[in-house]
């Protein structure tokens, strides 16, 4: 449980750096006059009916104020394709040269081993997260 409280929390400080601020709305609520109203502008997106006296009218912003820290989000992007690389060609091709990189995201690698990856995590058990084995 705590691996996975940390993970999520540092994940959410990182998506509020990274967070896409165009794609926000308002919400105005009013009956079907208003509502009306409101379809005639340009920044009217569309309308959620919940019954004759109450509508949402959702409305395109006509102002988008960036103000996420997005250089933040993008450090943190650079620095685990780093280290992600140093550790794959500084450590895993040490362990074995004829490993294929197939996959890598932020965290994680697909890799195709010709040797054995058990061996390789116990002979190099400080350099592998292994508290989910047990």
């Amino acid at each position: 449980f705590e691996k996975d409280f940390y993970k999520l929390m540092n994940n959410s400080v990182f998506g509020k750096s990274m967070e896409n601020v165009r794609n926000r709305c308002d919400i105005k609520l009013g009956n079907e006059e208003f509502s009306l109203k409101q379809a005639k502008k340009n920044n009217f997106k569309f309308f959620n009916i919940f019954d004759e006296n109450c509508i949402a009218s959702h409305m395109y912003k006509q102002k988008v104020k960036f103000n996420k820290p997005i250089y933040i989000g993008f450090s943190v992007l650079d620095l685990s394709k780093l280290l992600m690389y140093e550790f794959y060609y500084n450590k895993l091709k040490q362990y074995d040269p004829d490993l294929n990189l197939c996959y890598m995201d932020t965290d994680s690698y697909f890799v195709e081993m010709k040797k054995d990856p058990y061996k390789i995590i116990k002979e190099n058990i400080y350099d592998f997260d292994t508290s989910d084995y047990s």
